[in-house]
C-alpha cells in the first residue's frame, strides 16, 4: 500500500489537522476490504477537518452505524459501483451493516458535497436509508452537491429519505431498492418536520 494510506493515528483522543488537501479514512485504521469495521476511523477522519474533504481509495467500506457528516464536508471516492453487488467493486462504496437510521446522514448539515461514491445497505442486517438529508432543528439544511452517486441494496424505508433539505443539486444519481421492505426509491417532502430519523411519512409527500 502507499505510505500516504498508512494508519497513523492511534489511541482514544482526537485529531485536528490544519490545512491539508484531504483526509484518508486508511489514516484512522479504515480498510476498504468490507470485513473490517471502518465506522469509527470514517467518524475520526471527519471530526479531525473543518471544510475539507474525505478521499475514498477504491474499496468496500464496511459501517456497523449511521456516519454523520458534519457541515462543509466533501466525501469523494474514485467512482460507483456499476453493477448491483458491493463485493465486486469498480469504486468507492459505503456499505451498511445495521438497522440505524442511515448509511449516510447529513441531518442539520449544510453545503456537502458527495461525489464518485456508492452507499449500499446490506440483505441482512438492513438500514432503513441509505442517504438522509433533513433538518435537525428549525434551521436550514440543504444547499448539498450530489454527482455520480449510486444508492442501491436493502433498506427498510426508501433508498433516499429527505424532509425540509433545501436547495440541493444532483448529477448522475443512481437509486434502486432490490429489497428490505422498502416503499420507495426517494421519499421527499417538504414538510418541517423536524425528527427524521424516524422516517415517518408525513402528510404532504411529493415524490
Amino acid at each position: 500500500m502507499d505510505e500516504t494510506l498508512n494508519h497513523k493515528f492511534n489511541g482514544a483522543g482526537s485529531v485536528v489537522l490544519g490545512r491539508i488537501k484531504e483526509v484518508y479514512p486508511q489514516w484512522f485504521g479504515a480498510v476498504g476490504d468490507d470485513t473490517v469495521d471502518c465506522t469509527d476511523a470514517i467518524n475520526k477522519a471527519l471530526a479531525s477537518i473543518v471544510r475539507g474533504q474525505i478521499f475514498f481509495i477504491k474499496g468496500n467500506y464496511k459501517t456497523t452505524s449511521t456516519i454523520l457528516v458534519p457541515k462543509m464536508i466533501t466525501m469523494k471516492g474514485v467512482g460507483n459501483v456499476a453493477g448491483i453487488d458491493p463485493a465486486v467493486t469498480s469504486g468507492s462504496t459505503i456499505h451498511g451493516v445495521h438497522t440505524g437510521a442511515a448509511v449516510i446522514s447529513l441531518k442539520g448539515a449544510l453545503v456537502n458535497c458527495l461525489e464518485d461514491i456508492s452507499i449500499w445497505g446490506d440483505a441482512t442486517t438492513t438500514p432503513k436509508t441509505g442517504l438522509l438529508l433533513g433538518r435537525s432543528s428549525g434551521a436550514s439544511a440543504g444547499r448539498h452537491f450530489f454527482k455520480n452517486i449510486n444508492i442501491s441494496g436493502h433498506f427498510t424505508v426508501a433508498a433516499i429519505y429527505s424532509i425540509a433539505s433545501e436547495e440541493n443539486s444532483w448529477y448522475g444519481l443512481l437509486a434502486n431498492v432490490l429489497g428490505g421492505g422498502a416503499k420507495y426509491t426517494l421519499y421527499s417532502s417538504d414538510a418541517d418536520n423536524l425528527s427524521v430519523d424516524s422516517l415517518v411519512t408525513s402528510s404532504n409527500f411529493d415524490s
